[in-house]
């Protein structure tokens, strides 16, 4: 309880900092209590926060997934636990998401120690925004967060949220590559490369021929056939075979639950729904 009071206590203060922004998700199908875009380490300036939060508002009610960002200095002001932990909270206590499932996608950062976490729930949420979908989605903020470009970096997480909810929504998500479609991209041979084909062959060779040029050295000039002949016959006996090489093919087999033949992906939810992808910026 006195945990909750505490989450409580201090998210207040971010919406009492977010007042001035335009529009808020406590519309009648969300009931939240946050905006889309919630600044309390006060990164961004007015204009790029009603800026932010008419295109998470706009995006959001397109696609039936609310499209959150919440910026705080430091999560374990909030939480006991990780940034992960910190996510869910805050999507729990101000009852965020849209529709029925809540369906929401969530960036949570925290300045101090320069975590974020990006955390989704429901089922177009989680459809949406895959594990591979995450990380591709991260890569595209990142490089803004790492140079200190706010605005930059959210406005490329919430575009390209926007992005990936209608790849969902057309029926291809941002996530597995189709076998019959995909061709392993060429790269070119670099000097290692060139070193390596070169060098482990001779290599190998080398080791063979002294093999070879050991066993020799015990042979002898035989006059006649008495050493290859039993008393039986000749002995054609083989007392050990040596297998320098095998060559295994492999075929993938396509059982019924098998949608088309994609690569191993999908997203990974955890028992209350949610899914994540953390790190550092």
């Amino acid at each position: 309880m006195k945990k909750k009071l505490c989450v409580s206590l201090v998210l207040c203060l971010l919406l009492c900092l977010c007042v001035g922004t335009a529009a808020y998700a406590s519309d009648a199908e969300s009931g939240s209590q946050l905006n889309y875009v919630t600044d309390a380490a006060e990164l961004l300036d007015y204009g790029d926060r009603v800026e932010l939060e008419t295109a998470a508002a706009g995006i959001s009610e397109k696609y039936g997934c609310g499209v959150y960002v919440v910026i705080v200095y430091d999560y374990t002001d909030y939480t006991n636990g990780s940034i992960e932990d910190f996510s869910e909270e805050v999507y729990e206590y101000y009852n965020l998401g849209l529709g029925e499932e809540r369906n929401c996608v969530l960036l949570a950062m925290s300045m101090s120690g320069r975590d974020y976490d990006l955390m989704a729930h429901g089922s177009t949420g989680n459809a949406a925004f895959t594990d591979y979908g995450k990380q591709q989605l991260a890569n595209e903020f990142l490089d803004n967060f790492r140079n200190d470009d706010w605005a930059g970096g959210f406005r490329d997480y919430i575009e390209t949220a926007g992005e990936y909810l209608e790849a969902a929504a057309n029926g291809s998500p941002v996530d597995t590559i189709v076998y019959d479609d995909y061709t392993e991209p060429e790269r070119g041979l670099d000097g290692f490369d060139i070193f390596l084909m070169i060098f482990i062959p001779c290599v190998i060779s080398l080791i063979v021929c002294g093999v070879f040029a050991a066993q020799m050295k015990t042979a002898r000039r035989q006059t006649g056939a008495r050493n290859y002949i039993g008393q039986g016959g000749v002995d054609m006996r083989v007392s050990q075979d040596h297998f320098l090489y095998r060559t295994e093919t492999r075929q993938r087999i396509q059982d019924d639950n098998d949608k088309g033949g994609g690569r191993p992906g999908g997203t990974t939810v955890n028992s209350g729904g949610f899914s994540h992808s953390s790190g550092k910026f």
